[in-house]
């Protein structure tokens, strides 16, 4: 028997809970946008101050990406629940569809098995691509900077950017043929490690030219010029960043689970795209032009693109930039997941 007034009291405590949590979050979202415009002024500042030559400095911090701090919300977490419920649906459709319908399965699946092979060759190129930039960049980025500290030379910078631009250039290049979805996945690759290096590269002069300019100011004292060992830059190439830095904000242990959960994730957006693709998009051009145009039949195909872009650009934005991105930086302990803002929420 609950005493009088218990479930009152019950209720009372809930809501003056949920006001609560209600005003931390607004305080907690008061207190980023503070802190973004803070480091916004501080970058005009530092334009005024530099002649608008710098680029903003990019700070890392210890959070989330938005949609897992979305997902903290109880009633935001419903609707993806129901979601994912919707999907697991069409999922056992597709199953059973499958037990009936077996080559129906193969052509679903064709459109990944076709497309990657020689998927074998483009791991191949990753690794060489990889080592290249450890053993080959890098020792040449030193030797540049050693000389640089001693020679005072136009000519020695000429020569290594020219090297450098043979390198990028012979690093574009590869002497074979893909099908489609292995020649993205290379030339994907080949573009991020392209900005890695590059920024790699910028930090490493920044750093050197930063020692140059102190060595001038202090000729008494001796400096050491420390460059980054092989580790930093390492970690630098899987980590989930275009930005260099010597060392990032890193959680304390890897959930396993979350791992796990986001690569599922990602090849569930990868199988859903392909029957997509099989069972909507190759209908809708497989006939194109084929018959009279008809205002119609044009309106509707119209509509249907638009809605089969949209499940796209949205299966290819929660894939890569939400489970692939936060599946490496879980496994690297990764702290700064803010690899998107709410553009769902943008005006302009």
């Amino acid at each position: 028997m609950e005493p009088a007034g218990f479930s009152e009291q019950v209720i009372r405590l809930k809501t003056s809970i949920a006001r609560l949590r209600k005003g931390v979050n607004e305080e907690l979202d008061t207190l980023a946008a503070a802190l973004d415009r803070l480091s916004a002024e501080r970058h005009t500042e530092a334009e005024k101050s530099d002649g608008g030559n710098e680029l903003p400095e990019k700070i890392f911090l210890l959070r989330d990406s938005r949609i897992v701090d979305i997902m903290a919300n109880q009633h935001l977490r419903t609707v993806f629940n129901m979601c994912a419920a919707f999907l697991f649906l069409v999922c056992v459709i597709l199953l059973i569809s499958y037990v009936y319908d077996p080559q129906r399965m193969h052509e679903d699946l064709s459109t990944i098995i076709l497309n990657s092979t020689g998927f074998s060759t483009v791991v191949g190129f990753l690794f060489a691509f990889n080592f290249s930039i450890l053993f080959l960049l890098r020792p040449s980025l030193h030797l540049w900077a050693q000389c640089k500290t001693t020679l005072k030379s136009g000519l020695l910078d000429a020569v290594f950017m020219s090297l450098l631009i043979i390198y990028i250039a012979v690093f574009l290049t590869y002497p074979a043929s893909f099908p489609p979805l292995s020649a993205a996945i290379l030339a994907f690759e080949q573009i991020r490690l392209i900005m890695k290096l590059y920024a790699y590269t910028r930090e490493l002069v920044k750093k050197v030219n930063k020692y140059l300019s102190v060595k001038e100011k202090n000729t008494t004292n001796h400096i050491e010029l420390k460059l980054p060992d092989m580790s930093s830059l390492l970690y630098f190439l899987f980590a989930p960043t275009l930005v260099y830095r010597e060392s990032y904000p890193r959680t304390p242990n890897v959930r396993w689970g979350a791992a796990f959960w986001y690569l599922s994730n990602f090849l569930a957006c990868v199988l859903l795209y392909s029957v997509m693709l099989n069972h909507f998009i190759k209908d809708l051009f497989r006939d194109a032009g084929k018959e009279d145009f008809q205002l119609l039949g044009f309106t509707l195909t119209g509509c249907a693109i638009l809605i089969l872009g949209s499940v796209s650009m949205f299966l290819v934005f929660y894939g890569f930039l939400h489970c692939w991105l936060n599946l490496f930086a879980e496994v690297l302990r990764f702290g700064d997941r803010l690899f998107y803002l709410d553009w769902w929420n943008s005006t302009s």
